[in-house]
């Protein structure tokens, strides 16, 4: 800490962050059932300090995911969800990840009314960006909207959205993007559930 200190800004930025990491692939490893308590604990605490120091959104996007997984491990649930919270505030107001984002976490909460508003509004979002000029914005609009049907149980519509729209579809990189999600359409949903399963067992749902 001392040491710290006395290097500029960056340094430090650059020190935690690898101290943070190297604490974070070992907070996993486990005896059995025994969690290494003193790695979480210092992925926290570089964590929160990262979290002070360095301004820019993009990495505190990666430092409370750093801190939402030690919180899950040490199954300190009610710190988790403030975290959580803390995460979903950084995405600018009605956006197309936010959206998704709150929508999932809901549904791991078992809030099916919260769940499914801002699914829906991930899917009005999304169908607002389809007519976008770049690939890139219509492939995170297409991969969105098909998550949002998936959890809201309407696996027919995103099927049949994926066909039409790759019928339409300009870009070969993006119809690339439908026919994958075709293809793997029952291993991407089963990847979705258990990441929401492993969200509601950090939230104590399950």
């Amino acid at each position: 800490d001392i040491l710290l200190n006395k290097l500029g800004t960056k340094t430090q930025i650059d020190t935690l962050c690898v101290e943070m990491y190297i604490a974070l692939n070992t907070c996993g490893e486990e005896s059995e059932n025994n969690i290494s308590k003193k790695s979480c604990k210092i992925v926290l605490n570089r964590a929160e300090r990262l979290l002070q120091i360095d301004t820019l959104k993009e990495n505190k996007f990666k430092y409370l995911e750093a801190k939402k997984t030690a919180l899950s491990l040490l199954q300190e649930k009610e710190e988790f969800t403030k975290t959580v919270y803390q995460y979903l505030k950084l995405y600018p107001h009605n956006s197309l990840e936010g959206n998704l984002q709150l929508g999932i976490h809901f549904y791991a909460r078992n809030e099916t009314d919260s769940s499914n508003y801002y699914l829906n509004k991930t899917i009005a979002l999304a169908d607002s960006l389809l007519v976008s000029g770049n690939p890139e914005e219509r492939t995170e609009a297409i991969v969105r909207k098909v998550a949002s049907h998936m959890l809201l149980e309407e696996n027919n519509i995103a099927r049949n959205f994926i066909s039409n729209q790759i019928q339409i579809e300009k870009s070969i990189k993006v119809r690339q993007t439908l026919a994958y999600i075709d293809d793997n359409f029952d291993s991407i949903e089963q990847e979705l559930y258990d990441m929401i399963f492993e969200i509601g067992y950090s939230y104590g749902i399950v």
